[in-house]
């Protein structure tokens, strides 16, 4: 059997109608979300554990994608050096 794509489109179309997602719902509340957080100039603008992207487009700034924000590497706890251990 030949693999089968599913383009974009077709799943936004598939949420909104068979999910009940009211996409025209979401974009408004992205832009208002992005809006009040962006500052004049800024590109990446961080939400919550979201990152999302704003570009000039041929109608003004808008919002290209939205990625997962990066985990912060934890610093590794390093054992505190003892006296002791050197005596072993």
């Amino acid at each position: 059997m030949t693999e089968l794509g599913v383009s974009d489109h077709a799943v936004l179309r598939y949420l909104e109608r068979a999910g009940g997602f009211e996409i025209e719902r979401l974009r408004a509340e992205i832009a208002r979300k992005v809006a009040q957080a962006r500052r004049p100039d800024q590109t990446y603008v961080p939400i919550g554990d979201l990152h999302f992207i704003v570009r000039e487009g041929e109608e003004g700034l808008v919002v290209t994608t939205v990625l997962q924000r990066p985990e912060r590497k934890k610093r590794k706890k390093h054992k505190a050096w003892r006296i002791e251990d050197d005596l072993i």
